[in-house]
């Protein structure tokens, strides 16, 4: 099967799809973006004895400060993997790259406030730890990934996405 991001969009609000943009176009003010935010917002918060916060939490609190500076953001939730211990992922996206502030959780050497990585090419970096190997059927579709709003994804139960923060704001 052939992964074409197009696919795998919810088209819930407006029924946009994100424009495809140069990586010249988006790198550097994503870096700065990134950067800002893990300066602002993200440093005031202890991280958990996991040494990684919380995807969910952290995608969620992204989107928020973004749109208190005018900046819009989606997510893209990536399907549990296929294996016993295999836990769903969730990273915001900005300009169509994804910015992974929790991507240590998977690199333990990663030290850098985020991993950003084009929207299209989730599948190379995620492959390894094993997305794109599970789908879940939303709307009569198998998706591995899905591209929404926060707030549609949250909505979507078979994503479970709201269970997963709550835990996750004892370890703030």
């Amino acid at each position: 099967m052939n992964f074409n991001y197009r696919d795998f969009f919810i088209h819930n609000d407006n029924s946009l799809i994100i424009k495809e943009q140069s990586s010249e176009e988006t790198g550097n003010d994503n870096d700065e973006l990134a950067q800002k935010f893990c300066n602002e917002f993200l440093q005031h918060y202890k991280v958990p004895q996991s040494n990684s916060h919380n995807c969910a939490w952290v995608t969620q609190q992204f989107i928020e400060w973004a749109k208190s500076k005018g900046i819009n953001a989606k997510a893209i939730y990536l399907v549990w993997p296929d294996k016993a211990d295999g836990e769903s992922h969730i990273a915001p996206i900005v300009n169509n790259t994804i910015l992974d502030f929790t991507y240590n959780q998977f690199v333990k050497s990663f030290n850098d406030c985020a991993l950003l990585t084009n929207v299209n090419n989730w599948k190379k970096v995620y492959k390894e730890f094993g997305y794109g190997t599970n789908t879940v059927n939303i709307n009569g579709k198998d998706q591995s990934a899905i591209i929404d709003t926060f707030d549609n994804l949250e909505n979507i139960k078979e994503l479970g996405i709201l269970s997963s923060i709550v835990p996750s704001l004892l370890n703030v």
